[in-house]
């Protein structure tokens, strides 16, 4: 009982963290303000742009919430702190676009074999579950040939 509850407290301190990080950090602040007013472009001049290190930070940090999730490490309760803003990233069709691309040449550089519904390993998996599990990307994005999204890194 002792364990469960030393693992709870430290999952809600990574939550706070989290979250502080998110309403506070300047990077995270820009991309999300830049989401909310429709500034946000995804195309072929972001690699290796210092929007995409803070693009990446930012999901990566809201992927490890929907872990925490996911393994009922955190609550719903808990969870619910930063749903608001994962809801709005995941809603944004550029942000949609990135996460095809990263997905498609994230499973070709690791060689992994994709199937219609699968989210396989990489940095924004739990993230893309969640997504998935609430709609806001459907079987299309999983099939790295559709005309939904547009193809902007080679895979």
């Amino acid at each position: 009982m002792e364990f469960r509850r030393t693992n709870r407290l430290k999952a809600a301190s990574h939550l706070k963290e989290v979250i502080v990080r998110l309403r506070s950090d300047r990077e995270a602040s820009r991309f999300i303000q830049a989401v909310d007013y429709g500034e946000f472009k995804y195309d072929r001049s972001f690699a290796n742009s210092e929007l995409e290190r803070q693009v990446d930070s930012t999901l990566e940090s809201l992927s490890y919430l929907c872990y925490l999730r996911k393994k009922g490490i955190i609550g719903e309760d808990e969870f619910g702190f930063a749903e608001y803003e994962i809801t709005r990233l995941l809603m944004d069709k550029e942000v949609q676009k990135y996460l095809f691309n990263f997905y498609h040449f994230s499973n070709k550089a690791l060689a992994k074999k994709e199937s219609a519904e699968e989210i396989v390993s990489g940095p924004f998996q739990y993230l893309l579950a969640y997504a998935k599990e609430k709609g806001f990307i459907d079987k299309e994005f999983f099939n790295k040939d559709n005309n939904k999204y547009e193809k902007i890194l080679p895979f």
